[in-house]
């Protein structure tokens, strides 16, 4: 009698195991198709920027601005250089792929792809342009505003293709990721904008722009925006120098980069009421924290460089001048930057982890 209470203890135990283990299992299933659905409501990345965003567009335009040679591409599937200023995939893709939409975002200006296959991406972003409307002018790159009337046009394809109404939810229902600004504090304003403004009030001009850049989105349709901020311009290769990993971090450049990025998020919250108003919403993602601390801890991500690039051919290597004769570095995953300016494919991988939370809280509100 004893023995069968012993069977019975045990198959009664094993019977409550299984059980929670089945329900646990169920829920843990329902919760990753909740995620799934979640994420179908995405129906599509729409991007704009600079050379950290551009997925090519630079390849079909008169500019020098352009990054559709090797060594670029290096860890590209098949090793083709596609016109990402990077060794392999960039922030963009990334999210993309992490939204489940697409695997690379393809250029706007791509003649190989068709509209279908931009429906669930594409990218506007055009290397050297800027929140000034004089940021890529010299270098004859698609500029912000251009960027907007590209955006335009392919609205007007989708209404073709698609109806006005499933147009409109299209859009209301896209996610778009903005980064501009860089060309603007590094460049613009020493070369063309210094005897019209202080830098501070510089900064409020550009920001200024960027207002007008993201109502200009919202009145074409875009309800949900990723406004990414600036990466610690002083940190990149090109700027460092042989200076200490923390140094950089208080040079002039990555100075006006952090005060750049203050005035940013306070303009995207003078905005917001307006986008929660439509069921919107823009945010700031933070790219300026995640890369000082890899600046400031390589070792915790496995690198061993900080400031120079895996094209070494010289401390300006960038676009034109990182080429087939360079000397390119074995193992990109041990450098934070892959030319003297633009992140390697590791290094956007870490920058997606720090502001997935940003995306997540962007869909799920």
């Amino acid at each position: 009698m004893a023995s069968l209470c012993k069977i019975n203890v045990s198959l009664l135990l094993l019977i409550l195991f299984v059980s929670t283990h089945y329900i646990s299992t169920m829920v843990q299933a329902q919760n990753l198709t909740s995620s799934k659905n979640l994420f179908n409501k995405v129906s599509a990345l729409l991007v704009f920027g600079d050379s950290y965003f551009d997925t090519g567009n630079n390849n079909d335009i008169f500019s020098i601005a352009k990054a559709n040679h090797i060594p670029y591409g290096i860890d590209f599937p098949f090793q083709i250089p596609t016109g990402r200023f990077s060794n392999g995939v960039i922030l963009p893709d990334i999210i993309a792929s992490y939204l489940g939409l697409t695997e690379f975002i393809p250029a706007y200006l791509d003649k190989t792809k068709d509209l279908q296959t931009l429906t669930t991406g594409v990218s506007f972003a055009s290397a050297d342009a800027g929140y000034d409307p004089l940021s890529g002018e010299q270098l004859n790159v698609i500029l912000i505003q251009k960027q907007l009337e590209y955006f335009n046009e392919y609205k007007t394809k989708l209404e073709l293709s698609m109806g006005t109404i499933r147009t409109q939810m299209h859009l209301e229902n896209a996610v778009f990721l903005v980064n501009f600004g860089t060309n603007d504090i590094l460049t613009t304003y020493f070369s063309r904008r210094i005897t019209q403004y202080t830098i501070d009030g510089y900064q409020q001009f550009v920001v200024q722009n960027a207002m007008k850049f993201f109502q200009g989105l919202f009145d074409m349709g875009a309800r949900r925006i990723v406004v990414a901020g600036l990466l610690p311009i002083g940190c990149t290769p090109v700027l460092s120098g042989s200076v200490l990993n923390n140094a950089c971090l208080l040079n002039l450049f990555s100075s006006l980069s952090s005060d750049f990025n203050k005035k940013l998020q306070d303009g995207i919250n003078l905005m917001q009421p307006e986008f929660l108003k439509y069921n919107g919403r823009i945010v700031y993602a933070d790219l300026f924290l995640p890369l000082s601390d890899i600046i400031q801890n390589p070792m915790k991500y496995g690198y061993e460089f900080t400031n120079i690039g895996c094209c070494e051919s010289g401390s300006t290597d960038v676009g034109a001048s990182c080429k087939s004769l360079s000397k390119i570095c074995t193992d990109r995953s041990t450098f934070v930057c892959f030319d003297s300016f633009h992140p390697t494919q590791k290094t956007y991988q870490i920058l997606f982890n720090a502001i997935r939370g940003v995306i997540d809280l962007l869909i799920l509100t």
